[in-house]
């Protein structure tokens, strides 16, 4: 029973609307209609300003991070079933209930539940995001490069294979959801290489 309140907790936690709060407060918009009608952090920066769009980033990461956290400290769930309540604030985040069922790429919230479900390795992971950040100068678009490297660090560190198969499977997810991100960058380095 406490699976099943843990998993409903981690997607109510997730449906925090915290980029349509942001945008609402600061400027008034309604992200769901203006701008990419996206409810994310990207949006946020392009609505309300960079600071903006970073706070909204900042909070749909600890999302992620702290669903994992709660239900491995709240509920006293192991790890593996802790990243399907961070799966399940992934998918809260992207269809959230309190906003229609229309929010965001979950690709923050999903690095979120990473850094959580694997510690030892975050520190590189984040050492790998601010290398990646300088180089394509956008924050989204780095965590989803970022995320390919997950499997292979969480394997050198020797984890389950369970939990790297699991996390894999959230790393897809991030890259389906975040496509239209990869193929507008793609596009804009592509008409930067000299022909």
């Amino acid at each position: 029973m406490k699976e099943l309140f843990s998993l409903i907790f981690g997607y109510l936690l997730g449906s925090i609307p915290f980029s349509f709060l942001i945008a609402k407060f600061l400027k008034g918009v309604d992200l769901r209609c203006e701008g990419t009608k996206n409810v994310g952090a990207t949006n946020v920066a392009v609505l309300a300003g960079k600071r903006a769009g970073f706070l909204a980033l900042v909070l749909d990461i600890s999302k992620g991070i702290f669903s994992v956290i709660l239900a491995q400290k709240l509920f006293g769930l192991e790890r593996v079933f802790s990243c399907l309540v961070g799966f399940s604030a992934i998918l809260g985040h992207n269809w959230p209930i309190f906003l229609k069922f229309k929010g965001g790429k979950g690709v923050a919230a999903g690095m979120g539940v990473i850094a959580a479900v694997f510690p030892k390795e975050a520190p590189l992971l984040f050492i790998l995001l601010v290398i990646v950040y300088f180089v394509f100068r956008s924050p989204i678009f780095s965590l989803v490069i970022v995320s390919l490297f997950v499997p292979l660090v969480a394997f050198i560190f020797k984890e389950p294979l369970n939990l790297i198969n699991l996390s894999a499977v959230i790393i897809i997810f991030i890259h389906i959801r975040g496509f239209e991100e990869t193929k507008a960058r793609y596009r804009e380095l592509k008409q930067k290489i000299p022909k």
